[in-house]
C-alpha cells in the first residue's frame, strides 16, 4: 500500500510544471531616474542592458522588455553601466522589463 501511495504521489509531482518566479518591473529606474536603452551612450541597447538589470535584481534572465521612446527631454534617462545621465528627446528608455528565475 506504501508503495502505491510513493509511486502516486510522485507521478502527481511530476505532473506539475517546475515553479518559477517571473517579477515585471514597469518603468525601472536607477536613483529615481529612468533606465536607459543603453548601457552607454548608444552603445549595447535593449537586451544587455534588460539582461544586467535582471540579474542585477536577483534573477536568471530577461523574457520580456519593451522601449520607451524618445523620453529623454521630459524623463531624463540613466545608463546601467556608465551611470551617464541623458536628457535630449531622442534618449530612449524602458517601459517594463520582465525578469525570470527558476524558483529553488
Amino acid at each position: 500500500m506504501l508503495k502505491i501511495l510513493l509511486q502516486t504521489l510522485f507521478i502527481f509531482t511530476l505532473s506539475f510544471p517546475a515553479v518559477s518566479d517571473v517579477e515585471e518591473f514597469i518603468q525601472p529606474q536607477i536613483d529615481g531616474m529612468a533606465l536607459d536603452w543603453c548601457l552607454t551612450f548608444g552603445s549595447d541597447c535593449g537586451e544587455p542592458v534588460a539582461y544586467n538589470w535582471c540579474i542585477n535584481n536577483g534573477y536568471s534572465k530577461p523574457i520580456f522588455w519593451e522601449k520607451a521612446k524618445d523620453i529623454g527631454e521630459h524623463t531624463p534617462t540613466t545608463m546601467l553601466k556608465s551611470r551617464d545621465t541623458c536628457y535630449n528627446k531622442s534618449c530612449d528608455g524602458f517601459t517594463t522589463i520582465v525578469c525570470y528565475r527558476k524558483a529553488g
